[in-house]
């Protein structure tokens, strides 16, 4: 298979995963226009509908999104749960190894 069919295939399963997020648990953000690339490239998707870039809490660069990015008003009441439980996960992990780090 040659560099561009794997590339399309891989970006096409990216398109499936994502689509494949329910409408609920989509974590849309407040962004600016010239910062779209930037959003796109940390994993936010555009939704034409709502006129908002939006990702999914699973994303693996969810957490500098949300480091950079206010969460927008758009966003359903479950899907600022899941942000709340992703905070409170991550928060407890880096606890975790602060611990561990004398040991």
């Amino acid at each position: 298979m040659r560099y561009s069919q794997r590339h399309i295939k891989n970006y096409i399963d990216k398109v499936k995963r994502m689509k494949a997020v329910p409408e609920d648990e989509r974590v849309y953000f407040i962004t600016d226009y010239k910062d779209r690339h930037l959003a796109t490239c940390l994993g936010a998707w555009w939704d034409p509908v709502k006129k908002a870039r939006w990702s999914a809490v699973s994303e693996p660069r969810f957490n500098i999104l949300l480091d950079i990015y206010n969460i927008s008003p758009l966003t359903s009441e479950k899907a600022k749960k899941l942000v709340n439980d992703f905070i409170k996960e991550t928060s407890r992990e880096e606890n975790d190894d602060r611990d561990n780090i004398g040991d």
